[in-house]
């Protein structure tokens, strides 16, 4: 590869990244938020079911994307939640329904899957 194509690449790579860990952090803060509000937890289990949920895929993501782990089959079912976590959240938590079909994409893409 020439210098400036690695160069181009590296800058890339890195915003790349970058771009990875602040969806990371945002998933983070937004399921801080909505932990931290009382009434989420006296809703109904599914709706604690999908907060878990999103923690769970989130965690198998960072497992793949750092450590290249692949998800592993019986873990796949974390990461087939997007319609109902949508349906869930889109209301009044829409950024952590967005940053959940984010990291499914992206671990998608990336063939994390096996």
């Amino acid at each position: 590869m020439l210098p400036s194509r690695r160069c181009h690449y590296q800058k890339n790579n890195m915003k790349e990244k970058q771009e990875i860990i602040d969806l990371i952090n945002s998933t983070y803060s937004e399921l801080i938020k909505i932990k931290a509000d009382i009434s989420i937890f006296e809703a109904s289990n599914p709706t604690k079911h999908n907060i878990y949920v999103i923690e769970i895929a989130l965690s198998l993501f960072q497992l793949g994307y750092f450590l290249n782990r692949p998800i592993e089959i019986p873990e796949e079912y974390w990461f087939e939640g997007g319609y109902y976590i949508h349906y869930d959240f889109d209301g009044g938590w829409p950024v952590l329904a967005d940053n959940y079909s984010k990291i499914i994409s992206i671990a998608t893409q990336r063939n994390f899957f096996r």
